[in-house]
């Protein structure tokens, strides 16, 4: 069995919530309402080959809970940062976000970077080839993007085989002593 954390970070209203209902209960629509400081939320899942038990921890958007956010990015195997994608306030905050994760976890921190409510086409204001070149220009290392609709489940699934495969690949963990000597691989993905 694997377990798996992820920190769910974006800005208030980005679709966050509704996001992890749909990773975690596919054939429901999501019905949530907004999140108060942290909302945990476990689930198992199994590929041909392994068992999957992944927590997500899904922060709140406000402003006022930053002071939690810390340990929790620094614990997570991986940083699910969203936006709304009619909203370049959204997207803005999205990179912000990813600052904060780079500046807790290093320049090899694992950030998935979804765009959600692709719905909502006519309405949009960021476009895919805005967010790429922000991802270039950032030199971030492990960085994924996606698209997505949490509402009508569009591009979930593979948003979530995204997630999966993203962080079972194999990679160097360094120990937060800095000692490099003490590297090994390992199939997480946190980096100390």
């Amino acid at each position: 069995m694997r377990n798996v954390q992820f920190i769910v970070l974006g800005a208030i209203s980005s679709g966050k919530s509704a996001l992890v209902e749909r990773f975690t209960r596919p054939s429901t629509v999501p019905e949530v309402s907004p999140t108060i400081g942290i909302n945990v939320i476990s689930s198992m899942f199994r590929t041909d080959t392994t068992v999957y038990r992944t927590k997500y921890y899904d922060m709140a958007g406000g402003a006022h809970y930053d002071c939690l956010y810390t340990s929790y990015i620094f614990n997570s195997d991986c940083a699910i940062v969203v936006f709304d994608t009619t909203s370049l306030y959204s997207f803005d905050r999205a990179k912000a976000w990813i600052d904060r994760v780079r500046g807790s976890n290093g320049n090899d921190a694992y950030v998935a970077l979804i765009g959600n409510k692709i719905d909502l086409e006519s309405m949009r204001t960021v476009y895919a080839t805005e967010v790429r070149a922000y991802m270039r220009e950032s030199q971030m290392r492990n960085i994924v993007y996606s698209e997505c609709s949490a509402l009508t489940g569009e591009g979930t699934a593979n948003t979530f085989r995204l997630l999966v495969n993203f962080t079972n690949k194999p990679v160097r963990e360094v120990y937060s002593s800095g000692d490099l000597s003490r590297t090994k691989q390992t199939n997480a993905c946190r980096v100390m």
